[in-house]
């Protein structure tokens, strides 16, 4: 898929069913190994809650330890929501945030589907 506007992703996303859960992720980390302890603590600093660590939700509160030898997946949770006509708005707002931090994703947990609108 080729790279796309906040808009056109907003509409990707809204296309899902009303009440569908829907994560956006922002990558940070791609296959890499370290312990990424700076780069977490930045983003805790920046304001942002959780990131998906290989695979994981984990709060960034938590004390979040890898390998440095291994090589991890570390993905900024910008948004966690419930599609509704109302969270337009929100969405948009949260797309904006997530492309400026990184090649923007989303997940839906009620799909094993990964989408990535840009790239």
């Amino acid at each position: 898929m080729g790279k796309q506007s906040a808009q056109q992703i907003v509409e990707e996303i809204l296309k899902a069913p009303a009440g569908s859960k829907v994560v956006l992720l922002a990558p940070l980390v791609q296959n890499r190994k370290g312990e990424h302890r700076d780069l977490l603590q930045d983003a805790q600093k920046r304001g942002f809650s959780r990131a998906r660590v290989d695979g994981k939700v984990k709060g960034l509160e938590d004390r979040i330890d890898l390998d440095k030898k291994s090589k991890h997946d570390i993905e900024l949770v910008i948004d966690r929501l419930v599609l509704k006509p109302e969270v337009r708005p929100r969405l948009t707002d949260s797309v904006e945030t997530a492309l400026r931090r990184a090649r923007a994703s989303w997940w839906s947990p009620t799909s094993t589907a990964r989408r990535r609108p840009t790239g």
